[in-house]
C-alpha cells in the first residue's frame, strides 16, 4: 500500500513539530477507538503506552519516520496521543566546566 494511503494524502506533520526524538504517549486505550480509525492509528496509539520516541513508533509500525511523523499528528489532532519533547541532559556544575578547560589548556 502507497504510504500517502495511510496518512490520507498527508506528507508531513502539520503544524506539530515532530522531531525522531519526540515522545509520544497515548491519551485513550486503543479499543476506546472508533471502528473508522485504520489499523496503523490504532498501533500507534496501542505503541505509545508508556512513551515512546517518533522514531520507535516508525520502526515499529515498519513505516518511513516521514510516514509515522504524519500519522502521529493526526493522532495529536484527534487528542488520541500527546507529544512532549524528550528531557534534557542536565548541564555539569560549573566547577566541573571549569575543571575540563583547565585541563583542556594544560594539554
Amino acid at each position: 500500500m502507497p504510504w500517502y494511503v495511510l496518512t490520507g494524502g498527508t506528507t508531513d506533520a502539520g503544524r506539530h513539530r515532530l522531531r525522531p526524538e519526540t515522545l509520544l504517549r497515548a491519551r485513550v486505550p486503543e479499543t476506546e477507538l472508533g471502528a473508522h480509525v485504520p489499523p496503523e492509528q490504532r498501533r500507534l496509539v496501542a505503541l505509545c503506552r508508556p512513551w515512546l520516541s517518533l522514531a520507535e513508533v516508525a520502526s515499529y509500525v515498519e513505516v518511513p519516520l516521514t510516514v509515522a511523523a504524519a500519522l502521529a499528528a493526526q493522532a495529536i489532532t484527534h487528542d488520541w496521543i500527546t507529544a512532549e519533547p524528550p528531557p534534557r541532559a542536565d548541564r555539569p556544575d560549573l566547577d566541573t566546566m571549569q575543571r575540563v578547560l583547565d585541563g583542556l589548556q594544560r594539554l
